[in-house]
């Protein structure tokens, strides 16, 4: 007799913030990009938070925001917005961070991963300014 398998289910924000550590720790990556809808999303949620008591959010380098999570028929995929430094090349840099997302989310999950790295800027001096 086997014992059943149970299903894991990984929460899109776990996801997300897997691939953001993943993105900032990787060579070649000076910051995140979140997308425009992101960042309004979280100015509005800043100054509701304004309103409310209690500490402030402290701001991370690997910012969740930067990442989206689809779920279509297949593997799940994952688009992260980087800003890149160029050292190492740009092209080493997206094909290290694909390689290393797919590794995180296949150890978290067991399930493959289309893993697709959106180059919004570029910093040759890896001093971007944080987002506004």
């Amino acid at each position: 007799m086997t014992t059943p398998v149970p299903e894991l289910q990984v929460s899109d924000t776990a996801l997300a913030k897997i691939a953001a550590h993943a993105a900032v720790t990787t060579a070649g990556v000076a910051r995140l990009q979140p997308a425009l809808t992101r960042v309004l999303h979280r100015a509005a949620t800043s100054a509701a938070r304004g309103h409310l008591p209690g500490p402030p959010v402290p701001a991370s380098p690997a910012d969740p925001a930067a990442v989206t999570i689809d779920h279509p028929p297949g593997p799940v995929v994952v688009m992260v917005r980087i800003i890149a430094t160029g050292q190492p090349p740009v092209l080493a840099t997206v094909t290290t961070l694909q390689h290393r997302i797919t590794a995180a989310v296949h150890e978290l999950t067991g399930q493959a991963a289309d893993v697709r790295i959106q180059v919004a800027a570029f910093d040759p001096a890896g001093t971007a300014l944080p987002p506004a």
